[in-house]
């Protein structure tokens, strides 16, 4: 039989046991924390009327777009615009990622999941920031493997890896994102209705 001293000591291991679990765990991994379906970026939304940078980088090729009033232009590109409709697309799908399923935060395994260090010659993530005027981060991550639903009603899936962070995620939402500027560049040199256009004139040096 234990006695009372006894119990009291595993009482006492017990709680300490607990104490350095918690004092230990990386953040966001804390007992009953994660709830299935929660937003990657709670109340983004609302944050990115303040976007004014978004980057995306992978190895030594990237694209950076900066806000111009309303549109949004290249940097790589000598400031071509942007196409508002991927722009758009993107920041949407950052609003829209939900967090279905916790993955490792061992190191070892980020490279399976394609959310390792992108300066690593053999990586394959993606980061993705988007900046404020001040030059504060609204996000960045590392976005690894995805997979694309081709049958059903079931959503686009992609592994991630927020900044800062040792865990990994599963999450659910498409998100467009790319670090080759060619394809954010708006191909649209003039879109005007039919009914405007009347006449073109097509005029070359030197010819007729």
């Amino acid at each position: 039989m234990i006695s009372r001293r006894g119990l009291l000591l595993l009482g006492l291991a017990g709680t300490g046991a607990l104490g350095a679990g918690l004092w230990f765990a990386p953040p966001g991994e804390e007992q009953g924390r994660f709830a299935p379906g929660e937003l990657a970026y709670p109340g983004l939304a609302e944050r990115l009327g303040g976007a004014t940078r978004i980057e995306a980088i992978r190895h030594a090729q990237r694209v950076t777009l900066l806000r111009e009033g309303e549109s949004w232009r290249i940097e790589e590109l000598e400031g071509y615009p942007a196409r508002p409709g991927r722009v758009r697309e993107t920041l949407t799908g950052l609003t829209e990622l939900r967090l279905v399923e916790e993955r490792s935060s061992d190191a070892a395994a980020h490279a399976r999941l394609g959310v390792d260090d992108p300066a690593s010659p053999s990586s394959t993530a993606l980061r993705l920031r988007v900046l404020d005027a001040s030059g504060a981060p609204l996000v960045d991550l590392l976005l690894g493997r995805r997979r694309v639903r081709t049958q059903g009603a079931a959503p686009e899936t992609v592994h991630l890896r927020r900044a800062g962070e040792a865990r990994a995620w599963l999450a659910e939402g498409r998100l467009v994102a790319d670090a080759d500027p060619q394809l954010w560049v708006d191909r649209d040199i003039a879109n005007l209705p039919a009914e405007r256009l009347r006449r073109a004139e097509i005029r070359r040096a030197g010819e007729e």
